[in-house]
This record gives C-alpha cells, sequence and structure tokens, in this order.
C-alpha cells in the first residue's frame, strides 16, 4: 500500500509540475487565411460582405486563450452579394461615409481580448472593440483548435453599430422608415488561423 501511495502521489507532482511549466506562446495571424464576413440586414432582406486583417495576434497557453489583439483593415470592406457595377460601388461608397464608417478617417477598427471565461468545453471571450474611435466590450462564444503551430478559431460576432455613432437608418431614432429600415445589429463570422511564433 505505501509504495502505491507513493506512485500515486509523484504521478501528482509531474502533474501538476507539468501544468505549471505551461507558458502562453505567442501565434501571429496568417492574414491570407482568414475570413471574416459581415452581414446588415435590413426590413427587406441583407447585404454581406467581407473584411480583413491588417495584423492580430493570440498568446495561447496549452488549449487555453489567454489574451489577443486584432487590428482590422476598415478600407477592406467589400460588399459580396451584389454584381459588380454602379448600384455596389454606390453601397460600397455610402458604408465607407460618415453616415457608416468613416474609413477615411477611420481607416482601422481594433478589438483587445480582456477577458476569457471556459465551462465544460466552452469558451466565452469578452474584449474591447473600438469603431470610429468609440470603445464598447463586446462578448462572444468561440471554439479553439490547436494542432501544431497552427491555431485555429470560429465564431459568430454580434455588434450594436449605434454603441459606435452608427445611426442612419436605425429605427431606434427614426420612426416611420418602412422598407428603409436597417437593423442596429449587425453580425461578423469570423475563421481566424494563427501560427507560432
Amino acid at each position: 500500500m505505501k509504495h502505491i501511495n507513493t506512485f500515486f502521489t509523484l504521478t501528482l507532482f509531474f502533474a501538476i509540475a507539468s501544468f505549471s511549466n505551461l507558458v502562453a506562446e505567442n501565434f501571429n495571424v496568417v492574414k491570407a487565411e482568414t475570413k471574416m464576413k459581415w452581414t446588415g440586414t435590413k426590413a427587406v432582406g441583407e447585404h454581406w460582405g467581407s473584411l480583413s486583417l491588417k495584423s492580430g495576434k493570440l498568446a495561447i497557453e496549452g488549449n487555453s486563450i489567454k489574451s489577443g489583439e486584432f487590428i482590422i483593415d476598415m478600407s477592406s470592406l467589400s460588399v459580396d452579394d451584389m454584381e459588380p457595377g454602379e448600384w455596389r460601388d454606390k453601397l460600397v461608397k455610402h458604408l465607407s461615409d460618415d453616415d457608416f464608417f468613416s474609413i477615411k478617417k477611420h481607416p482601422t477598427a481594433k478589438f483587445v481580448i480582456t477577458k476569457v471565461t471556459e465551462s465544460y468545453g466552452n469558451i466565452a471571450v469578452t474584449g474591447d472593440l473600438t469603431i470610429k474611435g468609440k470603445t464598447h466590450p463586446v462578448t462572444f462564444a468561440t471554439t479553439l483548435k490547436v494542432v501544431g503551430n497552427t491555431a485555429t478559431m470560429d465564431a459568430k460576432i454580434t455588434v450594436n453599430r449605434i454603441k459606435y455613432g452608427i445611426k442612419y437608418s436605425s429605427g431606434s431614432f427614426f420612426e416611420n422608415l418602412g422598407d428603409k429600415l436597417i437593423h442596429d445589429n449587425f453580425t461578423i463570422d469570423l475563421k481566424l488561423v494563427a501560427k507560432k511564433g
């Protein structure tokens, strides 16, 4: 019995020692492999397109996210649900103007992770999102998979544009908009790929 107890004690000791020796490692976002799809809905339909990250990094310890910071290139905003031509160009221009994202004045947006909660395999990420110079917290569920030197994350992020001063055609501020109503929330489907080092 004494030998068995000693064995379990040593096993527990080495398990704790191994766990305590884990160190957060830096993963840099692979821009070419990372995909961001935005979707905005309105009274009669929706529009969607893509955005690109300018840069980004994650600190990962084992299979846990410890921190992260991402810079979004707002000038990469595209509209992909419409055929190329005048109407698509007009929508891209309108989204780039002051009614929406003021991209000339604010060419980047930023997201900084401030808290990560893990429970039974579920991961909730909270961070500060800055758009048009205004910063507000956003929380979303995500998954993390680390294989070798590659980490992947998948998430659907909901953003309330009103918090960032984007009030155009919002039912929260204007009445009787009819089919010109644009909903306050838009979503971002994120598929992020990052490499160690």
